[in-house]
């Protein structure tokens, strides 16, 4: 069974202007509440004035869009930077990074100041971890370590360390969080898949613990994910979220419909009322229309996996799917087609041959590396669904008795390829599918 990819690292689920919004609320509150040191009053409101001022500078220059500029503030006044001032300095530069090209997110990496903003960040973080060991106020407030989690996963830093320390820190003081924040830190750890198990446990506790109305559905969808993609069972706690997720799902955005049904199918979760609530929102004023593919095909996916079917949906996913089928990748094509054969729907669609004639027109190029997913997945769905015997119009072999003998000449290509590579790159469910098909 072809399992489908997790959806794109979604630091978009938290809109970036929200996010944005709450930054400068708490950075206001957080620095405003900075108490004067050895009762000097005065130097207090000096620093609090200059604090207030760096983060001005900060957000002015990141909303410009100058990426250099940014990163000029950062070398300019790090040493006069507190907390707030390092964390909206790394969300600002991140955001710019991820928003361009794959050359600035590069050249952020590797860029000077960037390396000067982490190393203190990192110090701050080591001094907050002695302070609450001597039984202080960390200099390094734990909803800034959110923020810095979220950077790192954003851009996929693994910096072991630092994320340990954050983990050690946070795991006991998750209550401090707010609920964005909370589900922002469950992301980023199980997007870099390096949270220890205490810590999800704690961000269970917390979750059973939630207000009703707390967690916005966006937040809920985002943890959801998180334990699935972390791969750690908790069935009462998923359970809980079901039930919160089903009463919102009418304002469920299409990431958030998609993310939410792969993490309850990743875990085998199958909860009726929530798939079926969230299936209808998808119809509503035909939002499934605006899927992008990965959605799409992780929407299906998702049913099928749980087999669990809404006809409606499926009969709107065929038109979206062929209209949309130059957009697919092989994977999406796959893994649609093993959905709508495991569930024996739609059969007569043109759904089949549509996307079987997109594949042949896309030829074996590029598409061996994808063996053991794709391939898998088209040749169990081509024979559940009746097509490897059928023919074609006016005689002669049909688009899935074409495409499975072209996949069996790249099967053989690639097991008596000069790379080395041989039988050790095909999974054996990907030889059993091709035989049986054959």
């Amino acid at each position: 069974q072809p399992m489908a990819t997790s959806a794109t690292a979604p630091p978009h689920l938290t809109s970036d202007r929200a996010r944005c919004s709450a930054l400068r609320r708490r950075a206001h509150r957080l620095i405003s509440m900075e108490p004067p040191e050895s009762g000097e009053a005065q130097g207090h409101s000096a620093r609090l004035q200059r604090h207030k001022r760096i983060n001005r500078q900060i957000t002015r220059a990141a909303d410009s869009g100058s990426f250099q500029r940014l990163l000029q503030l950062v070398k300019t006044n790090l040493s006069s930077m507190n907390s707030i001032n390092l964390a909206t300095a790394l969300h600002r530069a991140t955001k710019l990074a991820v928003s361009a090209n794959e050359d600035r997110l590069d050249r952020l990496l590797e860029h000077p100041n960037f390396k000067a903003l982490v190393g203190t960040i990192m110090e701050r973080v080591e001094a907050s971890a002695q302070a609450i060991a001597r039984g202080q106020t960390p200099p390094f407030e734990v909803q800034c370590m959110s923020i810095v989690c979220w950077a790192h996963a954003t851009l996929r830093v693994q910096d072991t360390k630092l994320m340990a320390t954050i983990c050690d820190i946070a795991t006991p003081r998750l209550h401090e969080l707010k609920p964005f924040e909370l589900s922002n830190m469950a992301w980023a750890y199980a997007k870099l898949g390096m949270a220890k198990p205490e810590f999800f446990r704690s961000v269970s506790k917390r979750m059973m613990e939630r207000r009703e109305g707390e967690f916005s559905l966006q937040c809920l969808s985002m943890v959801s994910w998180a334990f699935a993609t972390a791969r750690h069972k908790d069935p009462k706690l998923l359970s809980s979220l079901a039930a919160s997720i089903a009463g919102m799902a009418g304002t469920a955005k299409p990431q958030e419909i998609a993310n939410t049904l792969w993490a309850y199918a990743k875990t085998r979760c199958q909860e009726p009322v929530m798939f079926k609530t969230l299936g209808d929102a998808a119809l509503v004023d035909g939002l499934l229309w605006s899927f992008k593919p990965q959605e799409l095909c992780n929407t299906v996916w998702a049913f099928a996996s749980v087999s669990l079917q809404h006809p409606a949906l499926f009969r709107l996913g065929v038109s979206v799917a062929i209209s949309k089928r130059r957009e697919l990748q092989p994977q999406n094509c796959a893994n649609i087609l093993w959905a709508y054969a495991k569930l024996q729907v739609c059969r007569q669609s043109g759904l089949f041959p549509a996307l079987f004639a997109l594949l042949r027109c896309t030829g074996t190029q590029g598409r061996p590396q994808h063996m053991s997913q794709e391939l898998k997945a088209l040749h169990w769905a081509a024979m559940h669904a009746g097509y490897l015997g059928a023919e074609a119009e006016g005689g002669g072999k049909s688009w899935a008795h074409e495409l499975l003998l072209q996949d069996a000449q790249a099967y053989y290509d690639i097991v008596n390829g000069e790379d080395g590579g041989g039988l050790e790159q095909v999974e054996p469910i990907g030889f059993v599918n091709l035989f049986r098909g054959v």
